[in-house]
């Protein structure tokens, strides 16, 4: 959808700003509306974006697991070697 209003406005810079003015506008009444009577995160279970940040960081969560160690002695600021 934003990509035709894109193309819609041929070239003219300040339309096209418009439309992302508009879909920002648009998405966040959308999600006040969801977030007041539901819960507050409740458009980023219906946001693309927010899909796609929630299943890369579940695949990220599944491939780097965390040394408990390696976390420690760098927060006192010790040096680990590998």
């Amino acid at each position: 959808m934003m990509s035709f209003r894109i193309i819609q406005t041929g070239g003219n810079l300040i339309a096209i700003g418009a439309v992302f003015v508009t879909m920002c506008l648009v998405t966040t009444i959308i999600a006040i509306v969801l977030g007041i009577p539901m819960k507050q995160r409740a458009w980023c279970m219906v946001c693309p974006m927010g899909t796609l940040q929630r299943k890369i960081g579940k695949i990220a969560q599944r491939r780097t697991p965390v040394k408990r160690e390696i976390c420690q002695k760098r927060k006192l600021g010790k040096t680990v070697a590998k």
